[in-house]
């Protein structure tokens, strides 16, 4: 892991603490202008898409039925700004992701019985569950997660010589008490264990539609930096599609 510092001292060592101090300014700077002051991770192959829902798919339907275009919609169903709403039902169209007042709106418009609506977000609930019951229990290399400073993250690699999941706890347990931070244990998608400062451990488990993993967030992507912090890492998982409170 390189240089560290001693067990009982909370400060990195000067080149680390420089290191971190740019990478404050550049994450405050990401944060605060369009331009990218940082090196954000490729979407690449393994983007999810978002992806239509069965509710979404019978509000479109029912729509073009009707004639009606997305901004001509948002008009029938009172809204001012028919452009900008137009967008966000197309946007609900194709990602099943939409707001509760619009939806509420749509559905009045659009006069969709409520047992249409529970029987479509029922199938998806399933569809949802099918998917990230596969993606959950997908195998993958297990690492560990530390943390820099307040939402920023490193991920780091687990030595060689580790193949146990007792192995694996005791080396990061080590790990978080020498650098005096906290620390995540990623054993699977489904089990993580959290290290607090002093190496106090304690298990959570993977839940529908939620990472079991800390990441950090900008522009839209979220991702942990690399053990040098010269790379990135996307942080992935199944989204829930659906009306959002």
């Amino acid at each position: 892991m390189g240089h560290r510092p001693h067990a009982h001292s909370d400060e990195w060592p000067t080149p680390f603490t420089n290191l971190r101090r740019s990478l404050r300014r550049k994450v405050v700077a990401a944060k605060r202008s369009d331009e990218q002051a940082i090196c954000l991770p490729s979407p690449g192959r393994h983007h999810e898409i978002a992806m239509s829902t069965h509710l979404s798919r019978h509000f479109e339907q029912q729509r073009i039925v009707r004639g009606l275009r997305p901004g001509q919609l948002a008009a029938l169903a009172g809204c001012t700004n028919t452009s900008k709403i137009g967008n966000r039902i197309r946007q609900f169209e194709l990602t099943g992701d939409i707001g509760r007042e619009l939806f509420e709106k749509l559905v009045a418009a659009l006069d969709i019985e409520a047992s249409t609506i529970e029987r479509l977000v029922e199938q998806d609930r399933r569809e949802f569950f099918r998917v990230w019951l596969a993606w959950v229990n997908e195998p993958i290399k297990p690492y560990l997660v530390q943390r820099l400073m307040a939402a920023v993250y490193r991920q780091i690699s687990l030595p060689d010589e580790i193949t146990t999941q007792d192995e694996a706890e005791a080396w990061a347990a080590g790990i978080a008490r020498e650098w005096k931070r906290k620390c995540c244990l990623v054993w699977s998608r489904r089990i993580s264990i959290w290290f607090d400062a002093d190496g106090n451990a304690f298990r959570g488990e993977a839940v529908p539609g939620k990472p079991n993993v800390p990441w950090l967030k900008i522009g839209g992507k979220t991702f942990n930096f690399g053990e040098d912090l010269g790379s990135t890492t996307l942080v992935q998982w199944p989204h829930k599609r659906g009306v959002q409170e």
